[in-house]
């Protein structure tokens, strides 16, 4: 399968998932209230700790070395020893719910912890099995896998909530899900990979000096990244109440589904030619390289985006939630600056996976999260309204930004090319600027038109900043194993 197959694949795959997504903001939207809402975004917010701070460090060591155990043969003894560890952080999932959840939901307590055992369960499976097997070169499965536990999820809880609608009744529907995602990727792995791809033997999966070297920093910077992300939703209930945490989590939510799009179609597609030109071996020119070509593809994309998405911000609302959450139109903007900083973050953390240098990233984390729990504890307890918790995130998120640029100039010394992003910048000023002038309260056929339009304009931005990019070229050189 050709390069340009590949991204149709990928591109469309991530467009019928994001489709699938966003229909699901909309049937949540309709079918809880912004109190139940409210629920929903703190259990959603427990997962997350899970997947970031307990998941994600090892995780990405797996990714890192994927190619490496493929070639030896041991990847199959090596996902052995990571089963253990999820059903033992899974537990910590549960755990957190029960002390973090407020106590008006205690009648669905029992429900609530076992759903978030197996959410955690599922979640860490689905995204551990179907990025390998994209990275692996069996694209279309990844594809059709992806595109099967959306339908799944959004099935799973419409169904249930129609009945009873409730946050955990929702949250349970997201567990089917993901499960029958996970549990086919499973069997596609056993059956596709690791019968021509194992030898029958007993390895760990990671030693002690690589957990304390790599993997213990990561998990420090990326449970402060979730203090930034999400954990401040708990503040929020606290200062401002579960029906504004509502309107400021829809908001924040959709942006990141929006930002996720666009993060996962540049990821499955690039990513695993980076890992490939950074895999074990890889001196540190390459290194060098990979991650300036990285970045000078995606950072003059990221910029149009953030334009087009505050542009956009009234229709989009209009469109993808129910009329009682279009309040979050203002949140919605927070959370556009606050995803560009989140994937430009992720983009930049690559040197230090690179290096292996981990620990580099848990100071510009810190300093973003000190500076939101500082504004958000002195904003609450002075009655601010709750835009002004907005600030705290986009301040706190581009200091963070800024840190960390910083720190990973002084791991790989990478060079961005300096004209497409300038153009696009300027672009994305542009068009924020105009978002001003632009109607607000317009009809749904208008909304279409003026959608169609600005997606227009952002496809053939985005083609001009990257025809005969020699980045996006000598990215595309790097040869991947195939499968189908």
């Amino acid at each position: 399968m050709s390069e340009r197959s590949d991204f149709l694949w990928l591109t469309a795959g991530r467009v019928l998932s994001a489709v699938i997504a966003l229909a699901s903001v909309r049937a949540v939207t309709t079918y809880l209230s912004p109190d139940q809402y409210g629920e929903l975004a703190l259990l959603i917010s427990v997962q997350t700790f899970c997947g970031l701070f307990l998941v994600n460090p090892i995780g990405q060591y797996i990714n890192l070395n994927t190619h490496s155990w493929f070639s030896d043969k041991t990847l199959r003894p090596r996902l052995n020893c990571y089963w253990g560890y999820v059903l033992l952080i899974s537990s910590v999932g549960s755990l957190a719910a029960w002390l973090l959840i407020d106590p008006l939901m205690q009648p669905q307590l029992p429900l609530m912890l076992f759903a978030m055992y197996l959410t955690v369960v599922a979640s860490t499976w689905n995204a551990t099995l179907i990025p390998m097997l994209n990275m692996l070169g069996f694209r279309r499965s990844s594809v059709i896998l992806t595109l099967i536990t959306s339908c799944a999820s959004l099935s799973a809880s419409m169904y249930i909530v129609s009945w009873e609608p409730s946050a955990t009744g929702w949250f349970v529907g997201q567990m089917i899900g993901l499960s029958i995602g996970g549990g086919i990727a499973s069997f596609i792995i056993h059956k596709s990979v690791f019968g021509k791809n194992s030898k029958p033997r007993i390895v760990k999966l990671i030693d002690r000096k690589t957990i304390f070297a790599y993997c213990v920093p990561l998990a420090i910077a990326t449970g402060l990244m979730w203090l930034q992300l999400s954990g401040y939703r708990f503040v929020v209930e606290r200062y401002w109440g579960l029906k504004e945490l509502a309107y400021f989590a829809i908001g924040l939510q959709l942006a990141y589904q929006l930002w996720s799009l666009a993060e996962s179609i540049a990821t499955q597609f690039l990513y695993p030619y980076f890992f490939q030109r950074i895999s074990q071996g890889a001196n540190y020119e390459e290194k060098q390289s990979a991650l300036s070509d990285l970045l000078s593809i995606l950072l003059p994309a990221y910029l149009i985006l953030m334009g087009l998405s505050i542009i956009a911000a009234p229709y989009l609302l209009k469109l993808l939630v129910s009329a009682q959450f279009y309040g979050g139109v203002k949140f919605f903007i927070v959370g556009t600056v606050v995803e560009f900083c989140r994937v430009s973050a992720n983009l930049l953390s690559n040197a230090a996976h690179a290096k292996r240098a981990t620990g580099t990233l848990v100071l510009p984390y810190a300093a973003g999260v000190v500076f939101i729990y500082f504004g958000l504890y002195i904003f609450g307890l002075k009655g601010f309204e709750i835009w002004w918790a907005g600030i705290a995130l986009i301040v706190g998120g581009v200091i963070m930004l800024v840190l960390l640029a910083l720190r990973m100039y002084g791991q790989l010394k990478f060079k961005v090319y300096s004209a497409g992003l300038v153009a696009a910048c300027v672009l994305s000023l542009v068009m924020s600027g105009v978002a001003f002038f632009l109607p607000v309260f317009i009809s749904f056929a208008h909304v279409f038109i003026v959608m169609i339009t600005l997606c227009s304009i952002g496809l053939i931005s985005l083609f001009i900043l990257l025809y005969n990019n020699p980045a996006l070229g000598r990215m595309l050189n790097a040869k991947l194993g195939r499968g189908r």
